[in-house]
């Protein structure tokens, strides 16, 4: 699968997430300032969209907006319930105006 483009710098706002699909899987991308955190993007407790979270800027974690469970978004650990198991993390790229993902993904948390 490799590395791919998932959209430009502009097209993320910062402090909030956004559901992009590469490469056949759905992921959710997050900015915060320069940085960027990409994790898959359905909860694992509940089947929501994670880049509809509420997001903790300071904690760099994302609220599931159904039932509340909290991720964070650098190592996809699940820290509340009703969510038990971590999410998938992606490697962000930014290359020039590009934002780009490594598919490769890891279990982590």
């Amino acid at each position: 699968m490799g590395v791919v483009t998932v959209g430009k710098v502009q097209d993320f706002r910062d402090g909030e997430g956004r559901r992009v699909v590469a490469g056949g899987r759905e992921l959710a991308v997050f900015r915060f300032g320069t940085q960027f955190h990409a994790v898959s993007a359905v909860c694992t407790h509940a089947l929501a969209d994670l880049s509809e979270g509420s997001v903790d800027r300071v904690r760099l974690t994302v609220e599931c907006p159904l039932h509340g469970a909290e991720f964070d978004l650098r190592t996809g650990e699940a820290l509340s319930p009703p969510a038990a198991l971590p999410l998938e993390v992606f490697e962000v790229r930014v290359e020039g105006e590009e934002v780009r993902v490594d598919l490769a993904g890891r279990r982590r948390g």
